[in-house]
């Protein structure tokens, strides 16, 4: 992706992990940098300075439109999902109360999926700190409603070295799951 293509109001994937940003403003400096301001879908707001070499695939080919000019049913509403998804796991009334900070890491996808990609960098904090770490499952499902499951403890093994994500089987993640408190 090219840095003229972030510009406000463009959704990005591949800004946060496991999400997606609206770009809210951007400045530049010069013609070999700027400044993004982007918004997540839980509302907080963040900046990022990019660069002409983020450009290349081996730096930052994770950034990508994820709603183009034209519209894109399918994008849309995997948009759409992501950020309901994310206000939804995020009520803590849902959470059980222990007084400590907790990472909730929403991942959603349509009940006839089978996979759901988790990031490495979600793997390793989630191995790393298991007591604080929560996978928020949403199944959309074909009535237009949906289901919030949790996962404690939802990953086992490291990811390879070199990979920058992983599939994991959405049928048998949700088989762990337990239903909110």
């Amino acid at each position: 992706m090219k840095l003229e293509e972030v510009r406000p109001q463009a959704v990005l994937r591949g800004v946060v992990p496991g999400g997606v940003v609206t770009v809210v403003g951007v400045q530049w400096y010069g013609s070999e940098s700027m400044e993004m301001t982007y918004k997540t879908a839980a509302g907080a707001v963040a900046n990022e300075l990019l660069y002409r070499h983020d450009e290349g695939p081996d730096v930052r080919a994770h950034l990508t439109r994820v709603v183009e000019d034209a519209f894109d049913r399918d994008r849309l509403r995997d948009l759409l999902e992501e950020r309901a998804l994310a206000q939804d796991a995020m009520n803590t009334s849902r959470v059980p109360a222990t007084g400590k900070l907790r990472f909730i890491e929403v991942k959603g996808r349509a009940q006839d999926k089978a996979t759901i990609t988790v990031t490495c960098n979600e793997i390793l904090y989630s191995l790393n700190k298991p007591d604080d770490f929560i996978l928020a499952i949403v199944e959309f499902l074909e009535d237009g409603s949906h289901r919030v499951r949790y996962l404690r403890r939802p990953f086992r093994r490291e990811p390879d070295f070199g990979v920058t994500s992983v599939n994991y089987d959405f049928p048998e993640l949700l088989a762990r799951a337990e239903d909110p408190a």
